[in-house]
């Protein structure tokens, strides 16, 4: 995936407001787990390159334990992670995040999947008042 934008606000970056993006995504459904990753790779109005990632692994309780662990709408209970990463436009915006936590896959009309995982957010970058806090990601997709 390619983006363009300009005109818009950079966090931290004064009146540097033109970026270039470029995506590249993954995703996979093991036996044992899932996993989505991406990472994106930027560059300002000056040509300084950023990158940012997100890796986050699940695994499948149900799948390692052999139990059904299904519950109404719940089809399975995980162990969700999350590793987001920022090497920034220099030394001063990089910052590793550790998420962790539980995760359910959902058994939800219409839809292809339905998850929702609830994080612990150890939170590497303590600057501009970031403290480790929590997190719910939904994720979900209808053909």
């Amino acid at each position: 995936t390619g983006l363009y934008g300009e005109n818009y606000v950079v966090p931290f970056d004064g009146d540097n407001n033109e970026q270039k993006t470029i995506t590249a995504e993954y995703a996979a459904k093991l036996k044992y787990s899932d996993v989505f990753f991406f990472v994106d790779q930027a560059w300002d109005k000056d040509d300084e390159a950023s990158t940012y990632l997100e890796l986050a692994p699940r695994l499948s309780l149900g799948e390692v334990s052999g139990k059904d662990l299904s519950m109404g709408p719940i089809k399975d209970v995980l162990i969700a992670t999350t590793w987001e990463h920022n090497a920034g436009y220099d030394k001063n915006s990089e910052f590793n995040n550790f998420l962790y936590g539980i995760g359910f896959a959902l058994d939800i009309p219409y839809t292809q999947y339905a998850n929702i995982n609830f994080y612990k957010a150890d939170n590497d970058s303590k600057s501009a008042g970031t403290k480790d806090d929590y997190q719910m990601t939904i994720t979900y997709a209808v053909p």
